[in-house]
């Protein structure tokens, strides 16, 4: 009967459309997964603790195409969240009670659609969402990534439940970022040791003797001018 063919062609639509978004899903994944091997392989070769969340600033980028992404670390003594390159339009500080993510340690967004509570910091619009992702190891805060505003293709609106579904794996993301910073500041901690002189913060013998092979070096390859002065200074320390 025409019914009972309109039911099948619904069906196949339906079919065809569940396939689709599912295939899409899969392709989404796909990606996300590229850019966090390229993330975490970036910032395991970097020297510095800013450094690698400056690295990850940029490649956040591509995992939120068409939305600003600000990465931020966080000074403990000030209570508050610095900017890393204020050359990328982050310029504001947010102060640790401002921002909800660092308050509850979780991925919070704040959206109109969801009626969140939002952030004091969001420089944004009121139809606009923010979303704060905070990177937190070994139960300390390390910094924090926002973004915003945030693209209808990277956060699915209209459906609470996919919302907060994509918040948890952006959570998860923010988790490995958040090692692999600390694993940075670790390295960072260990060649200060090992390079630098604990009372005066100056370089120690092990670290002169390397920069002056290198700059003998470079002085035999370019012929600059090279110059060693020494002194002696009484009760320095």
């Amino acid at each position: 009967s025409d019914q009972a063919e309109r039911q099948e062609r619904e069906r196949t639509v339906g079919e065809r459309m569940r396939l689709q978004l599912a295939l899409e899903e899969s392709e989404r994944r796909e990606r996300e997964s590229e850019i966090l091997r390229d993330a975490l392989e970036y910032m395991q070769s970097c020297d510095s603790f800013v450094e690698g969340l400056q690295v990850l600033g940029k490649q956040a980028v591509r995992l939120f195409g068409g939305s600003q992404v600000c990465a931020y670390r966080y000074d403990e003594e000030a209570a508050s969240f610095f900017p890393v390159d204020e050359a990328d339009g982050a310029g504001e500080v947010i102060t640790f009670s401002d921002c909800w993510a660092g308050r509850t340690g979780k991925p919070h967004l704040s959206s109109p659609n969801l009626g969140s509570i939002r952030c004091n910091h969001s420089g944004i619009e009121e139809d606009e969402e923010l979303m704060c992702l905070p990177l937190i190891s070994e139960a300390q805060i390390l910094g924090l990534l926002t973004v915003g505003p945030v693209p209808p293709a990277t956060l699915v609106s209209g459906e609470a439940r996919s919302l907060r579904t994509h918040l948890l794996e952006y959570g998860v993301m923010a988790r490995q970022f958040a090692l692999a910073l600390h694993n940075v500041r670790l390295r960072e901690r260990l060649h200060r040791q090992a390079t630098e002189d604990s009372l005066t913060g100056l370089a120690n013998r092990r670290e002169f003797e390397r920069r002056l092979t290198r700059e003998l070096a470079r002085w035999r390859r370019y012929h600059d001018t090279f110059s060693l002065l020494i002194l002696d200074v009484d009760h320095f320390k």
